[in-house]
């Protein structure tokens, strides 16, 4: 366990979804970690009461702004983070005040300036979303994540990482 998923992780995976009679697509959803008898922490199980269609709608262009060509479980794994923050009292409480939120002048998330917050999320994102909501966690609890390959950002690069998913860092 490296903490990477990567092309061997999804073979196995697969393998795995094979041996187990499940749909084989490599992701690693809710289907096949409860065939690996993982346990989900439940703190959005009912998320239909505590978020509204809208605020699930802007999590998913999120997702799909921010992760679209990652593995599926680095999708899940930026909307794990993104309701992490909104369970920490250092965030704001809400999806659109967490994807708004400027600090220090500038915006959390870059597809928010850039315009591609405004994308149509595709199916893969919307499920990634479910799969967070769930209490799919593969961020291993982040309260962000970055692209070492596009920020220079002293700040982000200090701090602990908890996972690297494809081509994001996700950090506490």
């Amino acid at each position: 366990v490296d903490g990477v998923f990567g092309w061997r992780t999804k073979l196995a995976v697969m393998n795995f979804q094979r041996s187990r009679g499940l749909k084989v697509d490599g992701i690693a959803g809710y289907w096949t970690l409860r065939a690996l008898n993982l346990s989900f922490d439940n703190t959005y199980r009912g998320y239909e009461g505590r978020f509204s269609a809208r605020d699930i709608e802007l999590l998913a262009r999120l997702v799909y702004a921010e992760a679209r060509g990652e593995p599926y479980i680095g999708q899940v794994a930026v909307a794990a983070s993104v309701l992490n923050r909104i369970k920490s009292p250092l965030y704001p409480n809400s999806i659109p005040e967490v994807i708004f939120q400027i600090e220090g002048g500038r915006y959390q998330y870059s597809c928010v300036p850039d315009g591609q917050i405004n994308l149509v999320p595709d199916e893969t994102a919307r499920k990634a979303v479910y799969d967070a909501l769930s209490g799919f966690d593969p961020s291993k609890g982040a309260i962000g994540y970055y692209n070492p390959k596009k920020t220079n950002d002293l700040w982000v690069r200090q701090r602990p990482v908890t996972v690297i998913i494809g081509d994001h860092v996700f950090f506490k």
